[in-house]
């Protein structure tokens, strides 16, 4: 069987004993799960957007090198590890 079937599998045996109320709150449960990591991707995915747009204005606007340097190193450092954070997935 592949993981997706084993995990379906184990998931009707845990709900075969269960009474209808139980099975709403596990319903609920998993539905208040994939809401929630729904919403963390999100924040993430704008928070990523917003700190790239910050340090790219800080670049800009202020004129000392050792900012525009750090400011550098700290983008080319956010999108290294995410790509290659993506690559792992």
């Amino acid at each position: 069987m592949a993981e997706a079937e084993t995990t379906q599998f184990v998931k009707n045996l845990t709900q075969w004993g269960m009474t209808d109320d139980q099975k709403k709150i596990a319903r609920s449960k998993e539905l208040g799960e994939l809401f929630g990591a729904a919403i963390g991707e999100g924040i993430v995915f704008f928070a990523s957007g917003t700190i790239i747009w910050a340090v790219l204005t800080f670049i800009i606007a202020l004129n000392f090198p050792w900012i525009k340097v750090l400011g550098a190193y700290f983008i080319f450092s956010f999108l290294k590890n995410t790509i290659i954070g993506s690559l792992k997935k």
